[in-house]
């Protein structure tokens, strides 16, 4: 028998978000009857250009991350140990002390997510550097100042 763990889990939503009441603005509608009929408080909104992959690759980074903090962050480390302790002393109780913890751990894995997506940007750019100066057209002939006046 095959066994299988959920290692890490990642989600992404897109940064704009339009309110009930910014909705209400252009139909007619209000706040209080939207959250009544569907409970719903905002909406993410995907910006012009964004592809459902753009989503898919933010949010598969980001569990692939989580999914490599969770290995370090187990019951029986050291450090886990001493965070929920510290938690604990706080006044925190174990299901409240975990659930900090694995906030903690999902921010890191979305700041890690961010932070190869930039790299790869920036590899690309120097790429494409690279790439134009290569292709420049060279420069034949005598240099600017042989031709001087006569």
């Amino acid at each position: 028998m095959i066994r299988t763990h959920v290692m890490g889990v990642g989600a992404y939503l897109p940064r704009t978000i339009l309110t009930n009441a910014e909705l209400a603005k252009r139909v007619d509608t209000s706040d209080e009857w939207i959250r009544e009929r569907t409970g719903i408080q905002e909406r993410h909104i995907v910006a012009k250009g964004e592809k459902t992959s753009d989503l898919a690759l933010h949010a598969a980074r980001a569990a692939l991350h989580h999914a490599h903090l969770a290995e370090a962050v187990n019951a029986g480390s050291g450090a886990t140990t001493q965070a929920l302790g510290q938690l604990g002393a706080a006044g925190l109780g174990d299901s409240s002390a975990l659930a900090m913890v694995n906030r903690f751990v999902d921010q890191q894995a979305y700041t890690m997510a961010a932070t190869d997506l930039f790299h790869l940007s920036a590899l690309l750019f120097i790429a494409l550097i690279v790439t134009v100066w290569l292709t420049k057209p060279r420069r034949s002939g005598a240099p600017a100042d042989a031709g001087g006046a006569h």
